[in-house]
């Protein structure tokens, strides 16, 4: 992924200043990195994993985009991380050797304890409450997503961003893997109607109108204005401002909100 970004940007690796990238489920270690040797990056690129939850490869890309604009370097790489399958759990220790109690599985905290620490399927119920978002609105809005996401597959619109991974396999030939597994293009909204809440008894959130759990990798690279127009590359997008707002962690999934507000008022719109 991080090769073939650099290859598509037509600059010489060697003028990369750093690899930063975000990784929420880390198992430990710098997986940025990680990703710059595998790539065979210079040894002498740090590499920096950033951790701001669900923002962390955007925040990435600001970080590289600030440190150009810093004058710290003019080329950078920039993405995000993730896989939910493979993600690691935490242990308690057991309370003595040889214990016939298994030790406990427990999430990583986020939030203290009086403040509230709930899972994201709560706050999303929590935000239901809060802004009365009905159970046919939640799913006809899935139902849109889905069936956009069905078009823009159909219409190959992703075609060119995907980098098609080889998997081996046991027996036969390895898969060739290129298109994204987890939309519903069949869903149908009476369908969406059937399923039960997954979070909360008598709750309106389901495996059908929630964000699904997914493996993914991003990059790009991220360049100053003088470099782009010295190696004649032409920008796929400018980034001109950009903002972090924290939110209460009850109701987390309405942080890019005060985001956006924060953002729009430093561009002065």
């Amino acid at each position: 992924m991080t090769k073939e970004a650099i290859k598509r940007a037509t600059i010489d690796p060697n003028q990369i200043d750093d690899v930063i990238m975000g990784n929420v489920l880390s198992g430990g270690g710098n997986i940025a990195r990680l990703t710059a040797l595998q790539t065979g990056l210079s040894m002498e690129l740090p590499g920096l994993t950033v951790d701001r939850q669900c923002g962390s490869g955007i925040n990435a890309i600001m970080l590289t985009a600030q440190a150009i604009q810093a004058g710290a370097g003019d080329v950078y790489v920039a993405g995000g991380i993730e896989s939910m399958s493979r993600a690691p759990h935490l242990l308690e220790r057991a309370e003595r050797a040889y214990s016939p109690v298994p030790p406990k599985i427990k999430n990583a905290q986020l939030s203290p304890e009086e403040i509230g620490d709930p899972p994201m399927g709560i706050t999303a119920e929590n935000l239901v409450k809060k802004y009365e978002i009905s159970r046919e609105e939640q799913d006809d809005f899935a139902l849109r997503s889905q069936q956009r996401m069905a078009r823009a597959m159909e219409e190959g619109r992703f075609a060119e961003q995907i980098v098609p991974i080889t998997i081996p396999v046991r027996r036969g030939e390895p898969l060739q893997f290129d298109t994204d597994e987890h939309p519903r293009p069949d869903s149908t909204k009476a369908g969406l109607a059937k399923l039960p809440p997954a979070f909360l008894k008598g709750g309106t959130v389901t495996a059908g109108n929630s964000s699904g759990l997914n493996d993914a990798a991003s990059a790009l690279v991220i360049m100053s204005r003088e470099k782009a127009e010295q190696i004649g590359v032409t920008p796929l997008a400018v980034i001109r401002e950009s903002a972090v707002a924290g939110a209460d962690p009850n109701i987390m999934g309405i942080g890019p909100v005060p985001a956006t507000e924060k953002v729009m008022e430093q561009a002065g719109m």
